[in-house]
Order: structure tokens, then sequence, then C-alpha cells
């Protein structure tokens, strides 16, 4: 084709110029998608545990890689084929651990009020007594505090105790996902203590046994200054038949001299599952042939019966012994103050002085703690050799 001046003209292609809409701008109220956090709907699907009161509702779960729901669990062809067992096992042992981060975190702010009533209380009680000579009062402040600390943890705290144990061992739900509950919950808890965690030993030693413990209670004693400590076996445990193994701390004398007993359980082992002592076979010079009991190195080692006639010195302020404590007595406070308080934490490693995923530890802020692994007693971690 042709212009009027003579020139070429070339057929241009047809060009369109529709822009597309433009996209709507994103909700600022709305969370961004995440493949690891489900709708709002699937999350309607997760059971309500009973007793809601005592769960705490502010915390939002998707937001730690420890507690978030990965998006496969709701479908199935998010990660390929997945059994719908073991999702239905994923999903239930990770709504239980959601649920006992909420009934942690509500525990916690109970544990704050306690504090600051307890402190209310002890200055009432010194104000409120008129007439009465402030040393006789001071003088029996401890015992009056500890009156008042057990009718208070039996009202408050004992709630949260019951309903963590449901939780653990298969209960707690109307409706749950499956009824099994976290098998290793407690055996996880201590092996993130930098204390409790040199005292258990291997895979094949203590561990297993461990793996058996649904519930590890503290009991006040008529002495407030002891304690006792109770740790609840399941019945299937194949090493030993005792149910329940205790570990009571007695305190003799007044606060300036004071002698520890500890009282343990004597465990009924089955045949050959012992874990403290091991039976062995030697020979002597004669060709002949002597049995001997070796003592092993194990945890089950803390529920031995041991009196301390040292004199410790007790500190009515803080409620524990000072001096150079025996082994059993540090294990015994790690385990009533922090095991089993906030087990939870300890489980998810998420307490301060915990042992980290990668066994690296981190030093107690405690000085008390100090000297616990260099300085303890030998005597505890003896081995013993006796012939029969």
């Amino acid at each position: 084709m042709t212009t009027e001046d003579g020139g070429v003209s070339k057929k241009r292609k047809a060009v369109s110029f529709d822009v597309p809409e433009p996209e709507p701008e994103p909700d600022p109220d709305s969370s961004p998608p995440s493949r690891h956090r489900p709708s709002k709907d699937s999350r309607r699907l997760l059971p309500v545990p009973t007793d809601a009161h005592l769960f705490d509702n502010e915390i939002d779960y998707t937001t730690d890689r420890k507690y978030r729901i990965p998006d496969w669990i709701w479908h199935d062809n998010a990660r390929g084929k997945k059994d719908d067992n073991h999702r239905l096992l994923f999903l239930n042992r990770r709504v239980r651990e959601i649920d006992l981060k909420r009934l942690q975190v509500k525990f916690l702010k109970e544990e704050k009020i306690f504090q600051d009533k307890k402190q209310k209380w002890v200055e009432e009680y010194l104000i409120n007594q008129p007439g009465c000579d402030q040393d006789e009062l001071k003088k029996n402040l401890f015992a009056e505090v500890s009156k008042w600390e057990a009718r208070y943890e039996e009202e408050h705290f004992e709630p949260f105790y019951k309903k963590r144990y449901e939780i653990v061992t298969g209960g707690g739900y109307e409706k749950p996902i499956k009824d099994k509950g976290l098998d290793k919950f407690w055996v996880s808890a201590l092996k993130a203590n930098e204390i409790l965690v040199r005292q258990i030993e291997s895979p094949d030693h203590d561990y297993q046994a461990l793996c058996h413990i649904t519930d590890i209670r503290c009991h006040r004693i008529d002495d407030p200054r002891g304690f006792k400590l109770e740790f609840l076996f399941s019945p299937d445990n194949p090493f030993f038949k005792n149910e329940i193994l205790t570990k009571t701390f007695e305190m003799i004398g007044d606060n300036s001299s004071v002698v520890l007993k500890a009282i343990g359980t004597e465990i009924e082992w089955y045949d050959k599952k012992s874990l403290t002592e091991k039976l062995l076979l030697v020979r002597l010079h004669k060709g002949s042939q002597v049995k001997v009991i070796e003592k092993c190195r194990s945890f089950f080692n803390f529920f031995e019966t041991k009196i301390y006639e040292q004199d410790f010195i007790f500190n009515e302020e803080s409620g524990e012994l000072k001096g150079l404590l025996p082994m059993d007595y540090i294990i015994g406070l790690a385990i009533r103050n922090q095991i089993i308080p906030h087990a939870a934490l300890w489980y998810k490693h998420e307490e301060e002085n915990c042992v980290q995923d990668d066994e690296t530890i981190i030093p107690w802020a405690e000085g008390w703690y100090e000297y616990v692994i260099d300085d303890c007693r030998p005597e505890d971690h003896a081995v013993i050799l006796t012939c029969t």
C-alpha cells in the first residue's frame, strides 16, 4: 500500500491498551496468609478442654514454631498422601501441647497473684497483733505462713496440677481427638534441667523407665521445713512393681543445727531389671568365681534412704537448708521448686535456665547451685562392690 506522497506504508498490528484492574489492597487488620497458619474455620475444629477457666486465651500459638499446626494437617494432599491415623496423632499431640502452654501461662499469672497476696498477708499478720511481742511473732511467722500457703495452694494451684495430669495422661477433653496423652512429658522435663539431666543415664538405662512417669507431686508434711515428693508410674511399667515412689525430707533439731533424713521407697525390681545394681561374676586367681554386686549410677538411687547427721542451718526466709548440701536434697529442691510448678515450660525447653536442644548448658543464676557438680559429696556417686 502506497501513501499520497508515494511512500510505502506498513500495516500496524492492533495493540490492546486494556489495563487489568488493580488488586484490592489487603485489609490491615487481617493477618498475612501463611502455609503454617490454618484458617479461622479450621481453628474451630480444635477440641476445647474442660474447665476452660483454667486456660489463658490471649496467646497466639500460630506465631511460635513449637506450637504451630502445619497446613498439611488440614489438607490431605499438601505434602503427599498422609495416613489419617498419623495426622490425628500429630494433631492430638500438638493440641495437648498448646493447651498445656495456655494452662501454664494462666498458672504463672496465678503465681504472681500468690506472691502479692502472701506479702500483704505477712504485713497484716505482723500489724494486727496488738499486745504481742514482735520477736515472738517473727519466731512463729514461718509456721503461720506455711499454713496459709498450704490453704492457698490447695484452693488455687491444685486445680492446675489436676488438669495438667488429665491432659498428659490422655484425658481433659469432652471430645478428644485421641485418648492418648504425652507419654514422654515428664522425662523430657527432667532432662531439660541442668541438675537432673546429669542424674539420668543413657536411653538404654534410666530413660526408658522414666518414660513411664505419669505425674510428679509435692506434699507438705507435719514439719513445715520438710516436704514429700511423689512419683506416679503407669501400671505397665516393665522395670519394677511399684506404681508410686516417694522421697520424704525430714529435719530434726532446731534451725541452727539440723539433721537431715532423706527417706525413700524400696523399689521392687522385676527379675534382671534393676537399674541401681548389677550382678557380676568375678574370677579369682585360683579359677573360682564369686558373685559381686556392682552399684550402678542411676537416677533411681535418689529413692534410697539416707541420714545426714552433720549439722545444717535452716533458713526460714528462703525455706531451704544452707551449707554443703547432699545431692539428694538438691535434686529434691530442683523438682519441688522448678519442675513441678513449671513442667510445661521445661518440656518445651522454654524455661530460662534449661538445657537447650543442642545439649549446651546455660549456667544457673542462683549461687547455691554453683558447687552442685564439682563439690557434691563423693559417696553420692561411689561405685560399691559387695561380695555375696
